[in-house]
């Protein structure tokens, strides 16, 4: 008795769906205390941020323009993960000081921004991000001409819905 032939539309699925769970294996998330630089490195790529640290470096992958998260790598000084982080919250943008903190704090603590404009001379970044990990969302920061923060805001992010229902259903 001949088995049926999977239709192309199957083949085609199954093929999507084992190349998208062989690129979760490679998601930012996955990066794990105790791997190397070296390790972190070949296997994720080059950071959106690098910066160092009190305690040693902080490596920043981010999904941006489009995702909405953005993890980081804590190292400690001889090159080992000691933990990971989920930078693009609501708590860790409330750290941002307005008057304090400059682009590079901002790019060191967040990495890239998803959208960058100039708003009446100004300029602007946006950050996109999951409020409550639930809800679309968009955190602005507004720079100064000398590249300081000049304020904040939080809303939905239009770019879901036309910012209407904010992906609440």
């Amino acid at each position: 008795m001949a088995l049926p032939v999977p239709s192309l539309a199957n083949r085609l699925f199954a093929g999507i769906f084992t190349a998208a769970l062989a690129g979760c294996a490679n998601y930012p998330s996955n990066i794990a205390p105790g791997m190397t630089r070296a390790e972190v490195l070949d296997r994720f790529g080059k950071p959106a941020a690098d910066s160092q640290s009190d305690s040693g470096e902080v490596l920043i992958y981010s999904t941006a323009p489009m995702g909405d998260r953005a993890f980081a790598a804590f190292l400690d000084a001889s090159g080992t993960v000691t933990g990971t982080e989920q930078v693009l919250t609501l708590a860790r943008f409330g750290r941002i000081v307005p008057g304090v903190w400059t682009k590079d704090s901002v790019l060191d603590n967040f990495g890239i921004a998803a959208a960058h404009r100039t708003i009446r001379g100004h300029l602007v970044w946006d950050y996109r991000y999951r409020e409550l990990d639930v809800y679309h969302s968009l955190f602005t920061i507004t720079f100064d001409e000398h590249g300081v923060v000049l304020k904040t805001e939080n809303g939905p992010d239009p770019m879901f819905d036309g910012g209407r229902d904010n992906g609440r259903k």
